[in-house]
This record gives structure tokens, C-alpha cells and sequence, in this order.
């Protein structure tokens, strides 16, 4: 297993060397660069937002627990004014957990299209090309 990981590591190493030698060759350095950040960036974005939706959906499954709790006190016949209360209660915090969760996805979700934005923003290798082509021939 060992000598199997050192085998790929070392192709890893050999394919980014190479690719590093391609890019130095096309002459978009500059905008590699500038994408390598960005992109490190939206990796990092991803994994909060797995952190998050774990969270989130611990959440959840805390919320349809209680929910089921409350099920079995109606169905026993508990209906008095403490379960009333204690549904408004927990009704009024499952709304407010909700209305946060969602304002902390929103909040993700406007990080990560900024990223997305910038990665779109960077020229492509073609665009590097014919703008060349372009200046060379001006």
C-alpha cells in the first residue's frame, strides 16, 4: 500500500510539473495566479457549506424528533394547556432556528457566486491565445 501511494504521489508531482511547464509555455501565468487563489477559495467555501448542511440537517433531525415526541403526547390524550403552550414554544424556536439557518445559507450561498464570478472573470487559456494573436498582428 505504501509503495502504491508513493507511486502516485509521485505521478501527482510529475503531471503538475508538467502542467506547470505548459502553463510557463502558453504565457498565462499571470492569469493562472490569479485563478489558483480563487479557486482554493471556493474549495474552502465548499467545505463549510458541507459543514453547514450537516448541521443543518442535524438540526432537522433534532426538530422531526420532537416532532414525533409531540405526535405520541396528542395521540396519549395529553391535551392539556401545557401542551399547548410548550407546542407554541417549541414552534416559535423551531421558526426562529429556521429563519437563522436560512439567512447563514443565504449569506454561503452569496460567498460562493462571488467566487464563481471571479473564476469567470479570469481568461482562458484560448482567450490568452487570441489576444496574442491579436496584439501580435496590430
Amino acid at each position: 500500500m505504501n509503495r502504491y501511494q508513493n507511486r502516485r504521489k509521485a505521478d501527482v508531482l510529475s503531471e503538475s510539473q508538467k502542467l506547470r511547464e505548459r502553463i510557463d509555455g502558453s504565457g498565462c501565468n499571470a492569469a493562472v495566479d490569479k485563478l489558483i487563489p480563487i479557486l482554493e477559495s471556493l474549495k474552502s467555501l465548499e467545505n463549510e457549506e458541507c459543514v453547514l448542511r450537516a448541521d443543518y440537517d442535524a438540526r432537522r433531525a433534532g426538530l422531526e424528533a420532537e416532532v414525533c415526541e409531540l405526535e405520541d403526547k396528542v395521540e396519549s390524550g395529553s391535551h392539556s394547556e401545557s401542551l399547548s403552550e410548550s407546542l407554541d414554544s417549541l414552534l416559535e424556536m423551531s421558526l426562529e432556528k429556521l429563519d437563522s439557518a436560512k439567512k447563514e445559507l443565504a449569506g454561503r450561498l452569496r460567498a460562493v457566486l462571488l467566487v464563481k464570478r471571479q473564476i469567470d472573470d479570469v481568461a482562458t487559456q484560448a482567450e490568452v491565445i487570441q489576444y496574442v494573436v491579436n496584439f501580435l498582428h496590430a
